[in-house]
């Protein structure tokens, strides 16, 4: 309880001082969210849920960063914090979702419910088991409005708790299986500073050849050509490929 209690003051000041912008560069509105997270987690039953932050996994000789893992009988859940505030609009399908901050300035990103099934994919294969023993979360920063369709759960942070909650079918009856899995899970966690380097320039070297090839009308998803359109909430270039490849980007 007082880890907890001084846990939640630590928060507070350094929400404090990111909102009078005396951060320290190294002190970041995504460190926030992922303490929010922390915090939230720690309000399970520690004897029944057990959680994993920042964890590193290598498949295939590709690394994969995963955000928390929560490992239970009610199954693994496997989530993906986005601190993002503002309007958030997008769906399961889409490439990519839309952060509104204003009329005239909006932001796209990945969808973060592909980028968790990556993980959940890497976990099943790393830890083999089924694919249907995990559960995916997408937590938003708590100021964040989310528009969003899609079948798995994309909540804020504060709703975090409640929502690992509403889970209550058994998957795991074993519960040496259960500590078969925690042992995996700290067994396979890469903590070599050097190859979690190398997982960030790679990812930065991904994303600059995704934006080469859409600057030159390239999808990156399939290859086809990318077409200017007219949609519901304005000018986006989509995949010529369409409706077998999906990817479009508004503009």
């Amino acid at each position: 309880m007082k880890f907890f209690i001084l846990l939640i003051l630590i928060i507070l000041i350094i929400k404090y001082i990111i909102k009078n912008d005396e951060a320290p560069k190294y002190c970041t509105k995504g460190d926030i969210g992922e303490i929010d997270v922390r915090v939230e987690l720690e309000l399970l039953d520690q004897e029944k849920y057990y959680s994993f932050h920042d964890i590193m996994i290598e498949i295939d000789n590709r690394t994969t960063q995963i955000d928390h893992i929560v490992v239970s009988i009610y199954g693994i859940f496997v989530i993906e914090t986005k601190n993002y505030n503002g309007f958030i609009r997008g769906n399961q399908y889409n490439s990519t979702w839309t952060q509104y901050l204003s009329k005239n300035n909006k932001f796209q990103f990945n969808n973060p419910l592909r980028q968790n099934y990556g993980h959940i994919k890497a976990l099943s294969q790393k830890l083999n088991i089924q694919e249907d023993k995990f559960i995916s979360i997408i937590a938003f920063g708590n100021d964040a409005k989310l528009d969003i369709e899609a079948k798995e759960k994309v909540v804020n942070i504060r709703e975090l708790y409640d929502t690992i909650m509403d889970f209550t079918t058994i998957k795991f009856n074993d519960i040496s299986s259960i500590e078969s899995v925690k042992n995996k899970i700290l067994s396979e966690n890469i903590t070599s500073e050097e190859k979690r380097h190398d997982h960030i320039v790679n990812i930065q070297t991904e994303l600059q050849e995704k934006e080469d090839k859409i600057n030159n009308m390239i999808c990156p998803s399939c290859g086809w050509k990318l077409l200017e359109r007219k949609g519901k909430y304005g000018n986006f270039i989509g995949c010529s490929n369409y409706p077998k490849c999906k990817f479009k980007k508004h503009i």
